[in-house]
């Protein structure tokens, strides 16, 4: 579903007629809903490449609307007003007195530091992607997967997944470690999309994409990025002019070129004159492609850093993706984030993890090179070999071995490692198998010795031998407290309220010699029945 505003007058391009919409009475022209076939779309695009349209691509109404319903039922049941994640700074710089907030969003970098749950909530907002850090710590993260399992069915992990539109609410502060602000969580909303609008989003961007002719496998969920050289990358036959797009004072980028600088083979030309963050970023992105587009560069390479994730916005712009897909010259990324997948990644002829990975890659293609630069580059080697000192040689050969030995040293220390877990693996399950089987047999014995004592005392006063109330009282007792203790084993399984904080030379003290179910249940939580 797009929107299409075109003023001028209607015109035949390559067999197609544009659309002119009926021109209201102070000469703008309204926006009209156009719906298409694929060869009416297409020509849409080529259009836009061109500059005649503007093409608004966005979330249905009915998609926002129930994002929003979600975030209005959470808001309702948690009793708070939630912020957008742009929103949680300025609210702590305004209310320093009450720094207990709400923050709706999707989740993103999801990942767990020992019991801890890290993510970062993320939202749309005017063009760019606003993003703040939130975290769950261990006991709180216990509390909240306990409510979740009892009244929802579902665990804290399933609910906190990345990609899930979510509302959380906690206290904001700020990790002294990196001066970052971040929202400490201590309550969950129940309900959730679980897609949210940045997913669908780009969902949508990625649809426009294939239309344009972009390989499907570029669009799918498991496309990578490229970690070094490949032949089947669509590398020119010749490779004479390397053009590499970057802001001024990217490390990244300055790595690349770095790398880039060093080969013979071709000519690497710097564009400093580009901005990638703030408003217009998009825009200078787009404007630097088309310098290159026709040019005689035959690879044009947008590199960057990394940074944080709101920071990746302009490059999931579809202005930004359209102009790498319609641009003559192949373009390549290196954006600078191992995990996250833009959609100008998506678009580029080759996608590379880091600006690093980019550089090899570039520097190991065989190209094919002027007989003249062939010349050359042969001219200057022999050159260089003639006035190379012997020493340098020999202390290349030792250099060799020695990273060899290193090699071979690491190989080793890797299998070592590698051993001394597992033996420790099969440790850990020997003491949970062995603590298991002696609270079992414990509570056999002390339930059996229990149930016979009442059986005995039931049978002498049924026979007179001892007639007395509070006997019956002491047999129902006995057999009362012999089916708790039997019933130990099952306890020991459960998720204890309170885990076990101590040294390790303590918790292996204690798992050697653990004897009732609530020791067990705090030594090994959530491990399975042996």
């Amino acid at each position: 579903m797009m929107c299409v505003s075109d003023p001028r007058a209607t015109s035949r391009t390559r067999g197609c007629r544009s659309i002119r919409p009926c021109t209201t009475s102070s000469g703008a022209a309204p926006l009209v809903l156009v719906i298409m076939s694929d060869a009416s779309y297409k020509f849409l695009c080529d259009s836009y490449a061109n500059g005649e349209y503007a093409v608004n691509i966005d979330l249905d109404e009915e998609e926002r609307r129930a994002i929003t319903q979600v975030h209005d039922d959470n808001v309702a049941i948690l009793g708070m007003t939630a912020l957008d994640p742009a929103g949680v700074l300025s609210h702590a710089a305004d209310s320093l007195a009450e720094l207990r907030t709400s923050v709706k969003g999707e989740c993103r970098k999801v990942f767990a530091i020992g019991r801890e749950l890290r993510f970062v909530l993320c939202v749309q907002q005017q063009g760019r992607v606003g993003a703040v850090d939130a975290r769950i710590d261990a006991r709180t993260a216990l509390d909240i997967d306990r409510f979740l399992n009892r009244r929802y069915g579902r665990t804290l992990i399933q609910h906190v997944k990345s990609g899930h539109e979510i509302t959380v609410d906690g206290s904001i502060k700020m990790d002294h470690s990196n001066g970052r602000v971040y929202v400490a969580v201590v309550r969950v909303g129940p309900h959730y999309a679980k897609v949210g609008s940045l997913s669908r989003l780009q969902e949508i961007r990625r649809a426009e994409l294939a239309r344009c002719g972009v390989d499907p496998s570029r669009l799918a969920d498991d496309f990578e990025h490229h970690l070094a050289y490949s032949p089947a990358m669509p590398w020119p036959q010749k490779l004479k002019k390397i053009v590499v797009i970057s802001p001024r004072g990217s490390q990244g980028a300055n790595d690349l070129l770095g790398q880039l600088q060093k080969s013979r083979a071709f000519t690497c030309v710097e564009d400093r004159g580009v901005t990638f963050q703030g408003r217009g970023a998009a825009d200078s992105i787009v404007n630097a492609l088309a310098r290159h587009s026709a040019s005689d560069a035959d690879i044009v390479v947008l590199a960057r850093g990394g940074g944080r994730i709101e920071t990746l916005s302009p490059f999931d712009e579809f202005e930004v993706a359209k102009a790498i897909v319609v641009s003559e010259t192949p373009v390549f990324t290196a954006i600078g984030h191992k995990d996250d997948m833009t959609l100008a990644d998506r678009a580029a002829a080759a996608s590379f993890d880091v600006p690093a990975s980019a550089g090899k890659a570039l520097c190991a293609r065989p190209f094919k090179v002027d007989e003249q630069n062939l010349k050359k580059a042969k001219r200057a080697t022999v050159v260089a070999n003639a006035i190379k000192p012997k020493a340098d040689v020999v202390e290349g050969a030792v250099y060799r071995d020695l990273v060899q030995r290193c090699a071979h040293l690491n190989t080793a220390l890797a299998q070592v490692q590698r051993e001394y877990t597992n033996c420790l693996n099969m440790y850990h399950v020997q003491l949970h198998r062995n603590g298991f089987q002696r609270i079992q047999l414990r509570s056999r014995a002390i339930a059996s010795a229990l149930l016979v004592a009442s059986f005995v005392g039931g049978f002498a006063l049924a026979e007179g031998f001892w007639v007395s109330t509070s006997g019956w009282l002491a047999v129902a007792f006995g057999v009362a407290m012999s089916v708790y203790i039997a019933k130990g084993p099952a306890r020991a399984l459960k998720v204890p309220s309170r885990l076990h904080n101590s040294t390790p030379d303590l918790w292996y003290a204690a798992a050697e010699k653990v004897r009732t179910p609530r020791e067990f249940s705090r030594l090994w939580p959530y491990w399975p029945k042996p």
